[in-house]
């Protein structure tokens, strides 16, 4: 385990002991932590991954206590196996090598904000993979990300008006208990794409991410434009607005929550 400081290298050294380790354990099958298609891009996951000894691991995990939607998972987990497969094929020459850094992804071809676009990024592997075959699997959450990330727009209009410095800052601590969430898939391993091994709900639904404060920078707000809960003084910092209460504490239980994940579930529960 390192040490608080640890330096890259020394923190992939302590990854790739716990993988060869975990995985002389009876049954174990390890998958490593590849985030979520809203936060690296495809590149430096695989680039990250492999270097914590990814590729003798059963694979790579996405989505953890996030909300990203599935089909955006499927295919970012894809291409990251993609890219694994691309970096390591020495045909040519070999100049694709170690380049994880030349591999496309939710950034570029495709538009992170636009769907649509992202059949450009599945057509450049389709282009440049040459004769190498992905074989890296992944798993993803579907606990939470029946309706997708919040994007907190609506905090910009009526009633609540809040400003835009105050909009993009909720957006940033989106991953905080938000608003609006639901379920999704339920937790299975018939997922119907290749490298895909299982829909898991990692996060328990309905478990507290945190207190998502101001004081604890997950959240902001202007209370001059919108308080009709009349908190004042320092409670303020630690109220959260989006919910009007203060949350439960990390691994606590949030009623609230729990009953709107159920009722905004996608697929429905009932």
């Amino acid at each position: 385990n390192p040490q608080p400081g640890a330096s890259p290298e020394e923190r992939f050294a302590a990854l790739n002991y716990a993988v060869d380790r975990l995985t002389r354990q009876p049954g174990a099958q390890v998958y490593l932590d590849g985030t979520h298609s809203g936060w690296l891009s495809v590149g430096d996951a695989a680039n990250r991954l492999v270097r914590a000894g990814v590729q003798r691991a059963a694979g790579f995990f996405l989505n953890v206590s996030n909300y990203q939607l599935t089909p955006q998972s499927q295919k970012y987990g894809t291409w990251i196996s993609q890219c694994i497969a691309f970096a390591n094929n020495p045909e040519d020459g070999g100049w694709r090598l170690g380049h994880y850094d030349y591999c496309a992804s939710q950034y570029y071809p495709a538009n992170p904000d636009d769907f649509s676009t992202w059949p450009l990024t599945d057509q450049w592997y389709a282009d440049n993979l040459g004769t190498a075959k992905p074989t890296t699997h992944f798993v993803v959450d579907t606990s939470r990300n029946g309706t997708g990330p919040n994007d907190m727009t609506r905090y910009a209009e009526a009633p609540y008006n809040q400003p835009a410095d105050v909009v993009a800052a909720l957006r940033a601590g989106n991953w905080c208990n938000p608003p609006g969430a639901g379920v999704g898939l339920r937790p299975t391993t018939r997922t119907g794409v290749p490298l895909l091994d299982a829909y898991l709900w990692v996060k328990i639904p309905g478990e507290s991410d945190g207190t998502c404060d101001i004081a604890g920078g997950a959240r902001a707000w202007d209370y001059t434009v919108y308080n009709p809960w009349n908190v004042t003084g320092d409670a303020q910092r630690t109220f959260d607005p989006l919910w009007g209460r203060v949350d439960p504490r990390a691994g606590e239980w949030f009623d609230e929550q729990a009953l709107e994940l159920a009722r905004k579930a996608n697929p429905p529960l009932l």
